[in-house]
Parts: structure tokens; C-alpha cells; sequence
């Protein structure tokens, strides 16, 4: 797309990010992460989640709670995104269920 002069948007890196996660493509994430940053795209929140599950499906937790972290606005897909995450990673802790 760069080669031809076209310019992404925030529906193509939605696009694109799933891809990264199932290939494990940790690096690539990263460079569309700055490249979201460069173009003023972090305030999508559908961005914002699709580098949330990018990070969480590539191993790296910290840089997922990161983008968590600093999402302008957070709704269900972002929060299942990083219970997900952590989930997947052994990191979730038990909940307590108690009954009167």
C-alpha cells in the first residue's frame, strides 16, 4: 500500500493486526503500533483493542497492559481482550464466589 501511494486507515490496521497475532509477527505489530501512533490513529478505540490481542497473542502482556493502560476509552472488547490475554498466559487470578 505504501509503495503505491495509498495511505492506511484505521480499518485497514484493524484489518492487518489479527494477522500479526496468529503469526506470531511481534515485530511487524510493533511497527504498525508506531505507525498508528505517527498517524494519530491511537484514538480508535477498535485500534487500540486489535494491538491489545496482538500483544496478548504474541507473549508480550506488559505491552498489551500498556496500550490498555493508556486507551483513551475502553468498552467490552477491550476489556475482554485483556482478561483474554491474561487468561491465556496463566495469569488470571481465581475469583471468589461466595453465597450468603
Amino acid at each position: 500500500m505504501q509503495r503505491s501511494g495509498a495511505k492506511p486507515d484505521h480499518v485497514t490496521l484493524v484489518s492487518v493486526l489479527p494477522a500479526c497475532a496468529r503469526l506470531g509477527a511481534l515485530e511487524m505489530g510493533r511497527w504498525i503500533h508506531a505507525f498508528a501512533d505517527r498517524n494519530s490513529l491511537l484514538g480508535e478505540t477498535q485500534v487500540c483493542n486489535a494491538l491489545v490481542e496482538m500483544y496478548s497473542k504474541c507473549g508480550s502482556l506488559r505491552e498489551a497492559r500498556q496500550m490498555f493502560d493508556r486507551m483513551p476509552r475502553r468498552d467490552v472488547v477491550s476489556w475482554s481482550a485483556m482478561i483474554g490475554g491474561l487468561a491465556h498466559h496463566g495469569r488470571a487470578r481465581p475469583w471468589s464466589c461466595s453465597r450468603p
